[in-house]
């Protein structure tokens, strides 16, 4: 709808033999999709804000009140964020979209209300910002990729509110796209219309960017040196920690249908995820949604216990396999300390799996490897991901005692290398993950 009303727009001043055409089919389009959004329902929250946006947009082309009136239907359910300023999806990606279409809805309908959300949205994501142009994005429900989507409401909200920082944003998820068009561009021929359906996309925001009034507001520097905890509610639960120090960003994440618990990175150095499986009794995850913090701590904790039948009367009611685990996750000079402690009734095989980004190199025992998609490496020693001119060396307790596997990606980016620390219970241990400039 944008992209049609934008032409609509354009053309009528530009004189043309064939003007008067293109500016009625453009027409006919707005309004018969605008017809579609008020006799249809629609129930996604950010599908109906984005059927709000388009019938704001087709009722300036069209005045038609039973279009305002579906606007307001919709608004009068309620706006889907919680406290913290996350929406439903707790997704950065689609928060974008959400807070675009309520801008629109703002701006052509003379609604400033609708603003609020959008400025506590966009407040939440100036402490969700990696250096170079990435945000986290662990904890959304959608397939985000550390990317923003749709900034038109970020570029305007900077200038409306006199917010540097958020044309900073802006500026460097710009910067990131035009630098990565080529290779975006090849994986569209492969990938296909999806691909393709994003590119176009990000055409269309680039001409509405483009016809942006200059501004005199300044771009100013993200925060970079934070602790952020965030808890609030909507629709699930989802427990987030944010650190920023710097060049180190890290993303801890309590749910409970995600066994992603922590990513972190030093500039370029990046590992996109981290998981405990343990074999007993088959595979499984550690999780934690509550993710308590404890003595400047963030804690994954948890036992499993499982039942089995004596084969005499005689066994103890209470004989039963049991494993009891804690992660504690706290902040040492340059990075992280993860203190791990399990124990069980019988030896158990633990997996501490890393997943870093195939980007750069490995070295380990005094040997330099590329980081490969879909390889995997036993940390039996002191170790370090590089990525040009940024490290991330892993350290402390590091031991291989068996190689039982569980395999499968466990983050939402298509590629990854496996990292893997593997201990058999008991094991008490420290690793640590310090970032440093090469």
């Amino acid at each position: 709808t944008g992209g049609i009303h934008q032409i609509w727009e354009r053309w009528q001043n530009i004189e043309h033999p064939l003007s008067g055409e293109i500016i009625d089919r453009c027409r006919r389009i707005l309004v018969k999709f605008g017809f579609s959004c008020r006799t249809m329902g629609v129930f996604t929250p950010n599908h109906r804000w984005v059927a709000c946006a388009a019938m704001a947009i087709v009722n300036e082309v069209e005045p038609d009140e039973q279009l305002v009136a579906k606007i307001d239907d919709y608004l009068s359910d309620g706006i889907d964020q919680d406290a913290d300023g996350f929406y439903s999806e707790y997704s950065p990606m689609y928060a974008m979209l959400c807070n675009m279409c309520f801008l629109q809805v703002a701006k052509r309908l003379d609604r400033p209300e609708l603003l609020i959300p959008v400025r506590k949205n966009l407040e939440l994501l100036l402490s969700l910002c990696h250096p170079g142009g990435q945000v986290a994005s662990e904890f959304s429900v959608r397939a985000d990729t550390g990317k923003l989507g749709v900034l038109h409401a970020l570029v305007e909200m900077g200038v409306l509110d006199r917010r540097g920082e958020y044309l900073t944003i802006a500026r460097e998820h710009l910067d990131r796209q035009l630098r990565t068009l080529d290779e975006r561009l090849d994986e569209a021929k492969v990938d296909g219309s999806n691909s393709f359906g994003a590119l176009l996309g990000e055409t269309a925001e680039l001409m509405a960017l483009a016809v942006l009034p200059a501004t005199e507001v300044e771009p100013k520097a993200v925060p970079d040196n934070y602790r952020l905890r965030t808890s609030a509610f909507v629709n699930r639960q989802r427990t987030t920690i944010r650190i920023r120090r710097g060049k180190l960003s890290v993303t801890a994440v309590g749910r409970n249908d995600f066994s992603n618990l922590v990513a972190f990175r030093y500039g370029d150095a990046i590992v996109d995820g981290m998981r405990i499986m343990y074999n007993y009794y088959g595979m499984h995850g550690v999780i934690d949604e509550t993710l308590p913090e404890e003595d400047g701590e963030i804690v994954f904790s948890g036992s499993f216990t499982e039942y089995i039948d004596g084969p005499t009367p005689e066994r103890r009611i209470d004989h039963k396999p049991e494993l009891h685990y804690r992660l504690g996750i706290s902040e040492i000079g340059g990075g992280l300390a993860l203190s791990f402690k399990a124990q069980a009734r019988h030896k158990v095989s633990i997996q501490l799996e890393f997943a870093a980004r195939p980007e750069g190199r490995l070295e380990i025992g005094g040997q330099t490897t590329p980081l490969l998609d879909g390889e995997r490496h036993y940390l039996n020693g002191p170790a370090s991901i590089v990525n040009g001119t940024d490290a991330l060396e892993f350290g402390g307790d590091l031991v291989v005692q068996h190689r039982e596997l569980a395999g499968g990606n466990f983050t939402k980016k298509p590629q990854m290398t496996s990292l893997i620390v593997a201990p058999r219970t008991p094991y008490e241990g420290i690793i640590t993950i310090r970032g440093r400039n090469i």
